[in-house]
């Protein structure tokens, strides 16, 4: 947290994600000294001038959508608790929010559909690779997506809800 306060970075803002993927962070909210250093040698950080200046140039390596894949893809490893297999559900809806919200066009209609869902489970692998998925094949038009069987029944059912809302 100093450092991000050093830096003038918001913990929220999704380029501390970027700086945890780059620097192989296995746990959400710590860095071992190896996995800071790593980061650090990455980015070619001296100093916190140069923090300053590259966690500036960081926000564009989400404007580039393979690089964007890998970081939200890392992200649920990283954010998941020790030993578990799933995301909690709280930490899900979070990291979306964060991530998906100048992204992903039906991100309100999803934070309004997952929190008023009778079944807040732990959110798969699956369903958190899925959904990013589904952003690329519908980019905010229904009209491509396609009920083929291999989308997770939670988002199967978030396309039924958009379409009882029209």
């Amino acid at each position: 947290m100093k450092f991000l306060e050093d830096v003038a970075i918001n913990p929220l803002d999704p380029v501390t994600l970027v700086f945890s993927y780059l620097c192989r962070a296995k746990t959400m909210g710590e860095y071992t000294k190896d996995e800071f250093l790593t980061g650090l040698a990455t980015l070619n950080i001296n100093s916190i001038k140069d923090a300053q200046t590259s966690f500036k140039s960081l926000s564009k390596k989400l404007d580039d959508e393979k690089e964007f894949k890998e970081v939200y893809r890392y992200t649920f490893n990283f954010a998941k608790d020790p030993g578990a297999r799933n995301l909690n559900f709280d930490s899900a809806r979070a990291l979306w929010e964060i991530l998906l919200k100048d992204r992903f066009p039906f991100i309100e209609q999803w934070l309004d559909f997952i929190d008023n869902s009778a079944n807040k489970n732990d959110i798969t692998k699956d369903t958190w690779n899925m959904l990013l998925e589904f952003h690329l094949v519908t980019k905010g038009n229904l009209s491509n997506y396609v009920d083929d069987g291999a989308w997770p029944v939670m988002i199967d059912e978030f396309v039924e809800h958009l379409n009882t809302k029209k």
